[in-house]
């Protein structure tokens, strides 16, 4: 929620603002845990999908096809 304060003064030529913002609710989500697209395998230069099984997700070799995510 954000609310927006303004005192104005013309005969000095004064304006004051303020803003007063409150988170009511926070969520935090573990994406990479619930989200569908998160990595599931890779795409050959054909367009294919090569589907990985997730014990093996956590392998070196796929370090570089895997994206980090950011949790906030």
């Amino acid at each position: 929620m954000t609310t927006r304060l303004i005192h104005h003064q013309p005969r000095v030529g004064l304006v004051i603002t303020g803003t007063l913002q409150v988170y009511l609710r926070e969520v935090r989500v573990n994406e990479g845990g619930t989200d569908t697209l998160a990595f599931a395998g890779y795409i050959t230069r054909s367009g294919e999908l090569v589907p990985v099984p997730p014990e093996q997700r956590t392998d070196p070799h796929y370090r570089d096809v895997r994206l980090r995510r950011l949790l906030g």
